[in-house]
């Protein structure tokens, strides 16, 4: 087969049934795990920069449109993506173009005693230069390690006559290399312990009119990991509404976030009703509807982040669920890609759907949607 060809074929997507639900329920929100093995071969590229491309370009189950994505992305990777031995022609495609875009990897430090923050790039050899402080303050990590992303680079020479500055050197403030803008790849965007303790005073809302005691513990420092912001707050949801189902009035329910090791740990324990070990052995067989397609549900979710959920109970001595989750999980690892954070009235809406098994008429108010 002929470059040409190989460059626009798509190899046949089987999709299993779990595969199908996704699709079906998140359109546009996925990442070809072929598609990925498909685009490393003569890329060197990190697998969640080509992740992030294709949730970008490829999140189709059509084989014309993943094609055409493809095609995009191998037009990008040429064009922007940095190799160190071809970062002297970046810099003159930038100093030709005035602008231009790149992937690259990068750091940044502060000079205290010019203060300002010093960039560098892994693969793009060209002198320190300023980081705007916005996108240090924004994406911190950048700090202590650095970060992949998308970088526009603009360049602007004449910034001064060319002398030496003070004690000597040049500063990062010469460089004609300036930052436009900045996309991030590599950054963990969902911050766990916000959204648990959000979604758990949602709960908590409707619970204590029932004389319900619901709360939440959690670390007293942001818990970041690449995850999908909905899906989570619905795994949550589903877990909260199964405890709610089998607590009466004088119950408890607990929410409880923490690191265990390189796991994060995320527990609902309640003071219910419990359940028979034919109710436990059905929850994720053939057969079972409500409460059991919800903790599929959740088991579902836990396994695409990487993860795992199991639960036990007893009858009438309560139900303990655990979601445990890796502490690195990359956006690129997982297959949504999901942002921003849930408020207004799609966040209530997730809440009255995910909530409906447990909730009655009388909590639907149409001024929570408001």
């Amino acid at each position: 087969m002929d470059e040409k060809n190989n460059a626009t074929t798509v190899s046949a997507y089987q999709k299993d049934a779990l595969d199908e639900k996704v699709v079906a329920a998140f359109p546009g929100k996925i990442v070809r795990k072929d598609l990925t093995a498909q685009m490393k071969q003569g890329f060197g590229v990190p697998t969640f920069v080509l992740e992030y491309l294709l949730g970008m370009y490829c999140a189709t189950d059509d084989e014309a449109a993943a094609a055409e994505g493809l095609e995009r992305i191998r037009k990008i990777l040429t064009e922007n993506f940095v190799r160190p031995d071809e970062s002297e022609a970046v810099k003159s495609r930038i100093r030709e173009r005035g602008r231009h875009t790149v992937i690259d990897r990068l750091s940044a430090v502060l000079d205290e005693r010019e203060d300002i923050y010093v960039g560098t790039l892994a693969s793009l050899k060209i002198d320190p230069f300023v980081v705007p402080d916005r996108y240090v303050r924004e994406y911190t990590k950048m700090l202590t390690g650095g970060i992949w992303c998308i970088l526009s680079i603009e360049y602007v020479h004449g910034l001064s006559d060319g002398s030496p500055r003070k004690g000597g050197k040049r500063s990062p403030q010469d460089s004609p290399f300036q930052i436009v803008s900045i996309t991030p790849i590599q950054m963990p965007n969902l911050d766990l312990d916000e959204l648990c303790r959000s979604t758990t005073w949602t709960a908590e809302f409707f619970a204590r009119s029932r004389g319900i005691e619901v709360v939440y513990s959690g670390p007293e420092e942001p818990v970041w990991i690449g995850a999908d912001r909905v899906m989570m707050e619905i795994l949550l949801l589903n877990l909260i509404s199964n405890s709610l189902l089998h607590l009466r009035e004088g119950g408890r329910l607990e929410v409880s976030l923490t690191r265990r090791g390189g796991r994060i740990v995320l527990a609902v324990d309640d003071t219910g009703s419990g359940m028979t070990q034919q109710e436990l052995s059905s929850l994720f067989t053939g057969g079972a509807s409500g409460q059991g397609m919800g903790l599929r549900l959740v088991r579902d979710i836990a396994e695409l982040h990487g993860g795992a959920f199991i639960i036990e109970g007893r009858e009438g001595r309560g139900a303990s669920a655990r979601v445990m989750l890796q502490s690195d999980i990359r956006p690129g690892s997982g297959i949504f890609r999901s942002t921003g954070v849930s408020e207004g009235p799609g966040h209530m809406g997730i809440v009255l759907v995910q909530l409906a098994t447990w909730l009655s008429s009388k909590d639907y108010d149409p001024r929570l949607l408001d």
